[in-house]
């Protein structure tokens, strides 16, 4: 089964992984045609490749929930 998705808005990045180039974002993402959903988690550079799990640091937190309370504002 081929799997899409579609990065409906890029709200924010969180962190970039400098030697490998992966980036914790937070997006709207509709997966498959589906209502987009609110996700953070690891995207590659190009974006063709995402990972499930996600964990947070705490200059992570401190960056997110500023950018979930400015989206929840609008």
């Amino acid at each position: 089964m081929d799997i899409k998705n579609e990065i409906v808005k890029h709200i924010g990045t969180l962190s970039v992984n400098g030697e490998t180039g992966w980036q914790i974002e937070f997006n709207l993402v509709s997966w498959n045609g589906k209502s987009p959903r609110y996700e953070v988690r690891p995207w590659s550079p190009d974006h063709e490749k995402c990972r499930k799990v996600c964990s947070f640091s705490k200059a992570d937190m401190e960056k997110l929930i500023p950018m979930m309370q400015e989206e929840l504002e609008k």
